[in-house]
Parts: C-alpha cells; structure tokens; sequence
C-alpha cells in the first residue's frame, strides 16, 4: 500500500484505521480516498471477517498440560545419564 499523495509505503497487512490515522495526520486537508482510493473495500472485508469471527463458536479451551510420565524421569537426570554413557576413550 502506498500513499498516492507522499509515496509513504505501507505494509501490505495494514488496516483501514492505520491508513486513515495517516491521512489525518500528514494530510489532514486532504480526502482519504485520494491518499488510499483502496480504504472503502478495505474496511468492507474488515467488518466482513469482524462479522465472520463473531459469528464462530468460541474454541474450547485445552486441558492442563500432561505430566511428564515417569517412565522418562525429568530432563536434567536424562541428560546426566546420556553424558555418562561411553564412557573415556583410551
């Protein structure tokens, strides 16, 4: 995205709202849709996806994470036991 007006260049994730905050404060005399003729589409497809979101269930939160069994013992004594292997060679 760029501004017609200065060429400043915007992230092609920009919102609607970045651009207009833009528009008010470089070009404040200016209308918006000659900075970003693209501004009118952009905040339709924004409410289109608000109303898409708001519309979807919301997920179900996961359980507590799982303990590590004990079969594996913590980490630090795994390790411990993989540099003790082999021992020196001669």
């Amino acid at each position: 995205m760029k501004c017609a007006i200065c060429m400043q260049a915007f992230m092609c994730t920009a919102k609607s709202a970045q651009l207009r905050a833009h528009v008010d404060s470089k070009h404040a005399k200016e209308d918006p849709l000659k900075c970003f003729p693209s501004i009118p589409a952009m905040e339709a497809a924004e409410a289109a996806a608000a109303a898409t979101a708001a519309a979807k269930p919301p997920m179900p939160k996961k359980d507590a994470p799982k303990k590590a069994s004990k079969k594996g013992g913590d980490l630090d004594a795994l390790l411990m036991e993989g540099l003790n292997v082999g021992g020196k060679k001669k």
